[in-house]
This record gives structure tokens, sequence and C-alpha cells, in this order.
């Protein structure tokens, strides 16, 4: 392997943590080939700033596509610019971290390119000019390793933090490379009509410290607001399986498990969730786990650090007051006034 890429993602100027993961991995990668690391990273108007946080990762190079049609993402205008890029440059792999952005551009670009795609990645290691990759098979303590078998660049997303994300020192003679315009110039089918700052509890999922998450227990929509309220309070981000989201309890983008995101927070509060495999897959590698749940007999309480047996909506407003009271003990240095 020559050149290994890392797709960057910034978001308010800031490096996603799922991409700094991404591009420390294509760097530890390229040193053991002694190959080139390629930063790829695309917008508008990306401030020198976020540039040369960029490079404290130690790519060796920094390839950036700007133009105020890539202000916004764009599905089909972004997933041209970069196979047009993938196309003319050729490099052997493309890192990047599992998001949301990821898990709409890697298996498009897979498909126009015809190139292997391996997702939630844990290990990688490089064998035969190849890349073999490790990831979590479908039952709890099982992996399996794969390899590419098609020609063309060899794609692949990275289970957030899973990968250590390191700042190396920026390489000498690091070289930052613009290219003119979007390659070909296009338009985004979708067009942004409002921006809405969105608050804690909805922030991406797999970037979140504490998530809050919700399963059929939670009986109803009005019940997944006591998780916006104990997020809010905990500063952490809201969660669902995949049986919430089905009936529209919550959005896609907060599904935790094989067919939604693959997290690993600091904490994960499973709210009543039994603990059926394909959410335990999505979630397992939480730090602490803390599971609510009526049932003594749940699934779910066999991998939890701290398990609480009860109805979650008598449970989780005690929580909630508990957590308030604790943090405005802390306001006034504990006096209570």
């Amino acid at each position: 392997m020559k050149e290994i890429w890392a797709y960057v993602e910034t978001a308010e100027e800031k490096i996603l943590r799922v991409s700094q993961e991404a591009l420390s991995e294509a760097v530890r990668l390229a040193r053991q080939l002694r190959s080139r690391t390629t930063a790829l990273v695309i917008g508008h108007a990306i401030p020198k700033e976020t540039l040369d946080a960029i490079g404290r990762y130690g790519p060796d190079r920094v390839l950036l596509l700007e133009d105020e049609l890539l202000s916004e993402y764009g599905t089909e205008l972004y997933a041209e610019c970069i196979e047009t890029l993938l196309r003319e440059q050729k490099p052997d792999a493309l890192l990047m971290g599992s998001s949301v952005v990821s898990m709409d551009l890697a298996p498009r670009l897979s498909a126009r390119l015809k190139c292997s795609l391996t997702t939630e990645a844990t290990f990688l290691n490089p064998r035969g000019g190849k890349c073999m990759v490790t990831r979590a098979a479908y039952r709890p303590h099982a992996s399996m390793i794969l390899g590419p078998q098609a020609e063309g660049p060899q794609i692949v997303t990275l289970a957030p933090k899973v990968m250590d994300a390191e700042e190396v020192g920026a390489m000498d003679g690091l070289s930052v490379q613009a290219l003119e315009g979007p390659r070909p110039c296009g338009s985004n089918a979708v067009r942004l009509e409002e921006k809405i700052r969105e608050i804690p509890s909805q922030l991406d999922i797999t970037d979140a410290e504490v998530i809050v998450a919700g399963g059929k227990g939670m009986q109803s929509e009005e019940g997944f607001g006591l998780l916006g309220e104990l997020a809010e309070v905990v500063g952490g981000t809201v969660g669902a399986t995949r049986m919430a989201v089905d009936l529209k309890w919550s959005s896609r983008e907060s599904m935790v498990g094989v067919t939604g995101s693959v997290v690993s927070p600091e904490v994960y509060f499973a709210c009543g969730i039994s603990g059926a495999i394909q959410h335990v897959m999505g979630m397992r590698s939480s730090q602490t786990i803390v599971a609510i749940n009526s049932d003594p007999n749940a699934p779910i309480f066999r991998i939890a650090t701290l398990g609480i047996v009860g109805d979650v909506q008598v449970v989780l407003p005690v929580l909630i007051q508990s957590f308030r009271e604790t943090k405005a003990r802390a306001a006034t240095g504990g006096t209570g006034k």
C-alpha cells in the first residue's frame, strides 16, 4: 500500500472525534507500511486553525476541496467529488470515522467505484499489500477478519472510540494542496432552507460521552421525553433501540445497534431495553452500563455495570431529581444555598 487517505469531517471549525480517530489510524498504518497519508477535507471557507489542527495528527499532506456549493453536505455532490478524486489519484485505502455522513457516503462510493467496503472496523492489519480488517460479528465476544476482494481503493469505516486519536505533531514540509471548486461542478439535489442549532440531547450520538437510551419499555413517545430530561441534566445524548425508532418514538440518527450506530460512551443508560443481541452489539463496549428494567431476568442485566429493577416511568423521575439536586449543591459549593 503506497497511499492511505482519511476523510476528515469538521463541524463549527472543529474536527469530529471520529475523524480524529480515522486520521490517527491512517497515520499509524502508513508509518508501518512506510507509505504516504493524505487528509481529505471538503467544505467551504475552512479556517487555517482547523487545517493546522489536522496537521498535528501527522498526515503527509492535506487535500483541500473548497467551494461555496460544498458549504453544506449534499449526498450526490459530495459522493461525485470524492469519487472523482479517488479515480484521479488512486489511493490504496480510504478510512472514514463512523458518522451519519460516512454511513451515507461510504456505500455510495463503494458502489460507484465497485470497490470493497468494510464498516465498523475495530482493528486494521496490513498483510501482503492489503489491509485485513477486523470487525465485530453478530454475537458478543466474536469477531470476523475480512480482506478486500475487489480492485480499487479499500474503503473502511472505523467503529467509534476503538482507535486512539493522537496528535503526533505536524510533519516537516506538510503540504496543503487546495483544489479549485468541486470536481465536477454540480448542484445539491437538496437545498438547505433553515439550520437549527441542536440541543445537547440531539447531538451526534457517536461523539457522546454519556448516552441515555430507551427501548420499547419506555411505552410511548411521551415516555421518551423523560430520556431527554435525564440527558439534559447529565450532559448526555438520547439514544434508542430499533424498535423505538420503528415506532417513531425517536429519530433514525439516534438508533444504536448493528443497523444503527456503534457507540462507546463513558456511561450508557439502558432504559426499558431488554438487551436483544442486535442492540447489545452496538453498545457493549461502553465503559459503564446502567440498566433500568422491570424484568429482573432481562438479558441487559448480564452486561450491566449497575442494574436497577423497576418501572422506568417511576425510576427516571427520581434519578432526574437526584441529579438536579446534586448539580444545585455543587453550584453553591455544597452549602445548599
